[in-house]
Parts: structure tokens; sequence; C-alpha cells
């Protein structure tokens, strides 16, 4: 992995647990999610604007994709809402945040897609995935399954799969755009025009979770009466947070590479959570975020 790769995803990191506090703050709801993707794509708008003729050339499979996509990152916001509305943020965010490395380092062999990940860096995915399953127990003296099933948990490994999800989809279609010979743009207008139809897409499947229930109606009225500028800050964040991730993908050979560095995000969050919310800090988050940490740093040497 380049460094330039691992520089954005460092920066994105630092924003994804941020905006995370941020929402957790706010009591995040899939309506609180469905007005920041909105947000999201009014910042993109101008991306559009300036590159509206490319678009004409984008090929079928690539909104099909978009759309599949839209619909893993809606499912991804349900379940973190979810799980945020359940548990507290320093036990919730960890466990969503590490199954998809492995999850996506076996489904990305079994496709073949990507080169194939060496000892180095499938010892530092191993370790990564052991450090934040170790974050949520009580007690290193009382390690049990037990400790996994509740709600929160549930709704995180509903998040995670729609990581798992939305993150192979998005591999795939931006090897095709940036494959694309007939599309002229740089690795960064890609990237942001690319965002912009995913958040469109997944704002398109946040409707049919909020719209049909009032009381989802009623929240949305709430949010934009009360925490409108949390919510708008929240949509930035995100924008910023998965561009650079996006743009990171171009620099690696093998995605499982960024969706195990992303998990850096993981002690920052807890740290964040601990220190700013007055979460309880155990022996087993610290544990298993240096843990998490070990293995984020043999992935960065692979």
């Amino acid at each position: 992995m380049s460094v330039f790769a691992g520089l954005l995803l460092v920066t994105s990191a630092f924003l994804h647990a941020g905006w995370n506090l941020l929402g957790k703050t706010v009591h995040p709801s899939p309506a609180f999610f469905l007005i920041a993707t909105l947000f999201s794509c009014l910042l993109l708008t101008p991306a559009i604007l300036i590159n509206g003729e490319d678009l004409l050339s984008l090929p079928s499979l690539i909104w099909q994709l978009i759309l599949f996509t839209g619909f893993f990152q809606a499912v991804y916001m349900w379940g973190l809402a979810g799980a945020y509305k359940h548990g507290a943020i320093s036990i919730a965010y960890p466990l969503l945040r590490a199954l998809p490395v492995l999850l996506i380092a076996i489904m990305t062999a079994l496709l073949a897609q990507g080169e194939s990940l060496g000892l180095l860096a499938m010892s530092g995915i191993i370790l990564v995935s052991i450090g934040c399953l170790i974050i949520p127990i009580p007690s290193l003296r009382r390690i049990s399954f037990r400790t996994f099933i509740n709600m929160s948990c549930c709704f995180a490994l509903v998040s995670a799969l729609g990581t798992v999800g939305y993150t192979l989809v998005d591999d795939k279609a931006l090897t095709l755009l940036r494959n694309n010979e007939a599309l002229q743009l740089s690795v960064i207008e890609t990237s942001l025009i690319y965002l912009f139809f995913v958040n469109l897409s997944a704002s398109v499947w946040l409707c049919c979770i909020v719209l049909p229930k009032r009381t989802n109606r009623e929240h949305v009225r709430e949010i934009v009466q009360k925490h409108l500028s949390k919510t708008a800050l929240t949509g930035f964040a995100m924008t910023l947070t998965y561009a650079l991730v996006l743009i990171s993908m171009a620099y690696v050979d093998n995605v499982s590479y960024v969706v195990a560095f992303r998990q850096l995000s993981i002690p920052i969050a807890v740290i964040f959570a601990i220190y700013l919310l007055k979460e309880p800090g155990t022996p087993s988050k610290l544990v298993g975020t240096l843990t998490l940490f070990t293995g984020i740093v043999l992935i960065s040497l692979a």
C-alpha cells in the first residue's frame, strides 16, 4: 500500500470517528442519516454540473452497481443507527468495524478481486479482527459469547454486512470507471461523481425505510427543526470521509488493505467516547485497541 493511500486513510479514520461521535450525540436514526445523505448530495452537485457531459458515456453496468451500493449503504446506516440506539459507541463501533475486515478478505480471495494477500497482510487482518472483538468484552476474565447477544451487537452485524456489500461493489464500479477510456476524468473527479450517485441511491433506499412510518416522518421534522446544523456537519464529514476512501482505492492492490487500514478509526473512536462522552474504559478495550493497532502496522508494512 502506498504512503499516499495511507495518509488518505489516516485522515479518513479521524473524520469517520468524528462524525460517528457527533451522530451519537444526536441519537442517530435512519431519518437522521437520510437528511445527512441528502446534504452530501447537495455538496457534490457542482462535480455533476461541471462534468455532466461525461455521464452520458457511463455503461449501464455502472448504474446497476450504483443501485446496489446505495442499498448496502442504506443497510449500513440503518444498522449503525440501531447499534448506537441500543448500546455505547465504544462497544458498537469496534464490532461493526471488525467483521468487514475478515469477510472482505475472504470474499475478495474467493472472487479473485485484486492481488492475493501476503502472510504479513493476512496476519495484520487477523489481529485487527481479534482486537475489534476483544474491545466489547466487559472483562478479560469473563469472555463469553453471550456478550455479543444483544440488540446493539445484532444491529452492528447488520451494519457490518452493509459495509462488506458497498465496499466490494464500490471497488468493482470504480475499477470499471477508471478503466473506461471514454471518461477523461482524474481520480478525484471520478470519485466525487461516483460518490454523488452513491449518496443519491442511498437516499432513495433510506426513503423507503423512513417515509412509510409516521414516527419516522415526525423524526425527520424534528431533526430539521432542532438538529439541522449537526446533521449538515455530519453529512459534510461523511462526504469527505468516504471521498478520501474512494480516492485511496486507486492506489492499493487489494481493497482488503483499505478496509483493514480504516480500522484505525476504532481506537480513535474509543478514546473519544471514553474522554468526551464519559463512557467507561475497561482493560479489554485497552488490550483490544493495542492488538488492533499492531494489526494495522503489519498491514501498512505489507
